[in-house]
């Protein structure tokens, strides 16, 4: 049975240095969606972003981590398109896996995307049953963030996500990040499967999170021998291009 697990890290932000040594720590593997202007910007140093690459992916966020729904055509391919390039100039190896900001897209960025050569893009849901039939709007499992119990049924209820629902409702309405982690893992454990986990060090950060992670990462790897720790662009692969 396939277990698969994955997980992300979004914007750029230097506390993204944190999450790579937690990561590390417990021999798990990520993908770093990186906008360009977090060089721009200093908010990552070139040094920082080949530290990260040498370990993890690093996957395209746009140039100025631009909204793309709804955005003109023109200054979507230049988001797009650029990004891609850029990376890959500086990092002398192919960029294949895209992260929408604010996890917005419509059809339009979706197909820039394709069309760019990337091999999907993940969006920003959470709690998914499912990570969807298109590798231009994968969804992830679960954000690393403590929304309250309203804001998480009122998400899967926009997506009509029944099964998601029936489970939650099931557990209890659980909040705290590190019992939804639970609730996925056993899940992944029985059902097998793939398995995502996204977030941003900043919220990490903000919401004091990085001892309830630990402790998420940790449950990861106690389970080495019976998951199979991939990047991004892996995930993709088994999913959608195998």
């Amino acid at each position: 049975m396939i277990r698969l697990v994955t997980i992300s890290f979004d914007d750029g932000h230097p506390l993204d240095l944190k999450a790579a040594e937690l990561l590390n720590k417990y021999g798990l593997n990520a993908t770093f969606y990186i906008p360009v202007r977090s060089i721009e910007d200093g908010h990552l140093t070139k040094s920082d972003i080949n530290f990260l690459a040498s370990q993890f992916e690093i996957g395209s966020h746009t140039k100025t981590h631009a909204v793309l729904k709804g955005l003109n055509f023109a200054k979507a391919r230049e988001e797009i398109y650029e990004s891609k390039e850029f990376w890959e100039d500086l990092l002398s190896k192919p960029v294949s896996s895209f992260c929408y900001p604010k996890g917005k897209y419509d059809k339009q960025a979706s197909d820039l995307v394709r069309e760019a050569g990337y091999l999907g893009a993940r969006t920003a849901r959470w709690l998914s049953s499912d990570p969807g039939k298109n590798a231009y709007a994968y969804h992830p499992t679960m954000h690393l963030y403590p929304h309250r119990f309203h804001i998480n049924l009122a998400h899967m209820t926009k997506w009509m996500d029944v099964k998601s629902i029936a489970r939650y409702v099931q557990k209890g309405f659980p909040e705290k990040v590190f019992a939804l982690a639970q609730m996925s893992i056993n899940l992944l454990l029985e059902k097998g499967g793939t398995l995502h986990f996204w977030g941003h060090s900043w919220e990490l950060e903000n919401c004091g999170l990085w001892s309830e992670v630990e402790d998420i990462f940790k449950m990861l790897a106690s389970y080495n021998t019976e998951l199979q720790f991939v990047n991004n662009t892996q995930i993709l692969k088994a999913l959608y291009w195998t």
